[in-house]
């Protein structure tokens, strides 16, 4: 969202690129229409690499706007950033003082 309450997003059509983790190839590339949120887009995205490529995915790296997202299928994600987001609120803070410390 641009931060302006009568603007809901940006105008225009939202793509997904997927590309390789090494070498950055693009593998695939989809127009989603009527501009639905990053998280609704992963499943589509993966589906689609698959297909075109014949190779299961195994691993999905992804921004933060990723969290919450509707990918159901065997590959891990990653979301950037994210280092504690499985941990208990004791755990964090013990973290933090070690890592403080």
């Amino acid at each position: 969202s641009k931060g302006k309450i009568r603007i809901a997003y940006e105008f225009g059509q939202k793509t997904s690129v997927a590309v390789t983790n090494k070498t950055g190839f693009v593998i695939s590339v989809s127009v989603h229409g009527k501009n639905p949120h990053d998280s609704k887009t992963l499943a589509e995205t993966v589906a689609r690499a698959e297909l075109l490529t014949g190779v299961p995915v195994m691993e999905i790296c992804v921004d933060k706007g990723y969290r919450g997202n509707d990918y159901k299928g065997p590959a891990k994600v990653i979301i950037s950033g994210c280092r504690n987001s499985g941990l208990s609120r004791a755990e964090r803070k013990r973290r933090r003082r070690r890592r403080d410390a």
